[in-house]
């Protein structure tokens, strides 16, 4: 994919119809076959050229589907994903097409299963789902092999179109969608991007809508901020984090409001205008504007479009006015309005929602406000709110954080307290507490910086955000804990840990992304060993099989290697422990994924463990270890080779003999230094020898003479 769409899609614009698929191909994709049902129909006559290049694009999936990459489908694709007609190679096996992931972004893998069992009406089945070759790039992608639509609801969200009727809306889409919500929730899933572009028709009469693609991206990726809550449209589109069935009851209310008025509602409007806008009048006056609606319509219309999501419409209510029960929603509560607005930004603001978004939007100028004490007069004089007033003064405390300025986080701290239920909102990014992981996995994905974000979480600005909550609940607890986690693993540097195991821990389905494993989507440790194997074998590959990204991504997966054989592999630890670390390392991930031998990674990290072969003192052992090395490589086995590099005994040993021949060295030393100063002084040497000399001759002469005396007394 070329730089430009990686970024248009990052972003979250949606693909038009004649740019749906560009960076898919190379070149310019040839008129797309006809299709029926979403299964491509015959060939349309070409010449025979164009014919033998469409033959080499074929790609295949799991040796059961064969997609087209020429033959895009716009009318199916989305910002997260492009679509692409394909047929099973058993052609009985029904219709389908394949969504191939464009971005970056993690697939919501812990919804797979579920949705993959799906066979109610209203939901688009995945009927199977891969990994392959996407020719555009030589890059592996996500492939979901999905059941085909007949179509979308409505040809865009941009494009005007009749309004329905209030009978049809009720009949055949209302009802049908209640059916699949009432499925999604039994099944405990959350949509995340319910709207009438994601909306198909299952036939061609269009009487059966089928709910589309909710897995290859995060949940709201792709969902416009019209179609979503105030807070979650508030949010950054991939750190939107897992919502409620309440607010896909509010994105079907939208899409109810769409389909009556024929356009998207307030599609002229800007979507930060539109969010005051809700924030100010309440959501359904923002998005229904002068427009009338009949009392049928406009109940369930009103009562899912509520913005607090305890009053919010629930499916029972929607079951009770489908049964024909006529239920009175309750009003929007406006938020509180002061008696005197405070001017901010040129704007006067009469209500603390607002002025918390435009606090968030200029924060120099917020923490000169916040130190001045005026937002803490208008608190508590205009607006009359103590208990609001004590929390911006309970944010200006304890700012503890060790990275990122202080004042950065005084006005993010107060803006939570100005506005709990919106997002954390810090130096441009907004992200709830529960989407780090689609935040992070956007910037690095992208290769922007990720700063900012980890500032985010060593301010401990989420702890904040969950201490500010006025209605605490049970999942908070699983959530502080992680986030704690997290700020442990930011501060420290080691291999492993970073934001690059942060972005591993938050997303179980993320592909590792080091750039060793060259494009190729690994999402288990067999899959690494395996990409690692072909990558050992090429002339180009880097100088050490394991970075960062891989590090983090090991120590994620629980269980594949120990942590303190990865912290071994720190640039700044003794060579020959790093090399005894990288044996270690790939021991025990080929030992627990019972890999087949790795010829090609054994010989890659053996030609790097030179510096472990430095800490035998014998010479002769050396020589016989890099020959015995040479030798077990070719077996692919790392276990040998641990327990050469690695052996205790052999250490032992080493040091025994090098420690006995280090005793006898300084023995030797010892007595030739005692001999060299003798030989220095020859006159004491000499007088020494003479002494002697004297001393013997004269013990043998009285020997001499008293042999002598005996002999004569005898005779």
């Amino acid at each position: 994919m070329a730089p430009s769409d990686l970024a248009s899609f990052l972003a979250g614009e949606p693909p038009g119809p004649t740019d749906a698929t560009a960076g898919e191909t190379a070149a310019a994709a040839p008129a797309a076959r006809p299709v029926v049902a979403g299964r491509p129909a015959a060939p349309v006559a070409r010449p025979a050229a164009s014919m033998a290049a469409d033959s080499g694009t074929v790609v295949t999936l799991l040796d059961r589907y064969e997609i087209f990459p020429d033959q895009p489908l716009p009318e199916f694709s989305h910002a997260g994903a492009g679509a692409f007609a394909a047929r099973p190679r058993d052609r009985a096996a029904g219709n389908v097409f394949a969504y191939v992931g464009r971005t970056g972004l993690p697939v919501r893998a812990e919804i797979l299963g579920v949705m993959g069992g799906a066979e109610h009406a209203g939901l688009m089945a995945i009927v199977d789902h891969g990994v392959a070759e996407w020719p555009a790039d030589r890059a592996e992608r996500r492939i979901f092999v999905c059941e085909a639509p007949a179509g979308r609801l409505v040809e865009s969200l941009t494009a005007a179109q009749a309004p329905m009727g209030e009978d049809q809306v009720t009949r055949t889409f209302i009802r049908p969608v209640v059916a699949a919500l009432h499925e999604l929730q039994g099944r405990r899933v959350f949509h995340g991007a319910i709207n009438p572009a994601n909306i198909f028709r299952r036939d061609v009469q269009g009487n059966t809508p089928m709910l589309g693609d909710c897995t290859t991206v995060p949940p709201g990726f792709i969902q416009p901020v019209a179609f979503e809550t105030v807070e979650r449209g508030m949010t950054d589109a991939a750190a939107r984090g897992e919502g409620t069935p309440a607010d896909d009851l509010y994105a079907f209310g939208v899409s109810i409001l769409h389909l009556l008025l024929g356009r998207q509602p307030a599609a002229e409007t800007d979507d930060r205008t539109l969010l005051a806008a809700k924030i100010g009048k309440g959501s359904y006056g923002a998005l229904i504007g002068n427009t009338r609606l009949s009392l049928t319509t406009m109940e369930p219309v009103r009562g899912l479009l509520v913005d607090d999501p305890d009053d919010r419409w629930t499916l029972d209510d929607l079951e009770l006015w489908l049964s024909g029960r006529r239920l009175s929603p309750k009003q929007a509560k406006p938020p509180p309005r002061a008696s005197r607005s405070i001017a901010f930004g040129g704007t006067e603001h009469w209500n603390a929602r607002l002025l918390a978004t435009a606090l968030a939007a200029d924060p120099q100028a917020a923490n000169t406000m916040i130190e001045r004490g005026d937002l803490d007069v208008w608190l508590r004089r205009s607006l009359g709110d103590e208990e609001m007033a004590d929390r911006v003064v309970e944010a200006n405390k304890a700012l503890f954080g060790w990275t990122g300025p202080m004042e950065a986080r005084r006005v993010s701290r107060v803006v939570m307290a100005l506005d709990p239920r919106a997002p954390i909102r810090y130096a441009g990014r907004s992200v709830m507490p529960d989407g780090f992981g689609g935040a992070l996995a956007e910037v690095l994905a992208s290769g922007g910086g990720a700063q900012v974000l980890a500032e985010m979480i060593t301010g401990q600005l989420p702890m904040f955000w969950i201490s500010a909550q006025q209605r605490l609940r049970p999942e908070f607890v699983s959530l502080a804990t992680r986030l704690d986690q997290l700020s442990g693993f930011l501060r420290r540097q080691e291999p492993g840990y970073g934001l690059e195991r942060c972005l591993y821990e938050l997303n179980p389905s993320m592909p590792c992304i080091s750039p060793i494993l060259k494009g190729v989507y690994v999402v288990d440790v067999a899959g690494l060993l395996g990409t690692l194997e072909r990558v050992a074998g090429d002339a180009d590959r880097p100088g050490e099989p394991i970075d960062r990204h891989i590090a983090a991504f090991l120590l994620s997966r629980k269980g594949a290697v120990g942590s303190r054989t990865i912290e071994a592999l720190a640039v700044d630890a003794p060579a020959e422990r790093r090399c005894v670390a990288f044996v270690e390392s790939f021991d025990e991930l080929q030992r627990k994924a019972q890999a087949p031998p790795l010829p090609n990674l054994c010989q890659w990290v053996a030609s790097m463990i030179g510096p472990a072969f430095e800490r035998y003192h014998s010479r002769t052992l050396r020589d016989r270890l890099r020959d015995e090395i040479g030798r077990l490589v070719t077996d692919g086995q790392f276990g040998p080779l641990r327990g050469l590099v690695g052996s205790a005994t052999l250490i032992q040993r080493d040091a025994i003999a090098f420690d006995r021949a280090r005793r006898l060295h300084v023995h030797a030393g010892r007595v030739i230094a005692l001999r060299q100063r003798e030989l220095e002084n020859k006159a004491v040497i000499a007088g020494a020898v003479g002494r002697q000399a004297a001393a013997i001759i004269a013990c043998l002469l009285a020997a001499l003479l008293l042999a002598g005396i005996v002999v004569m007394q005898a005779i």
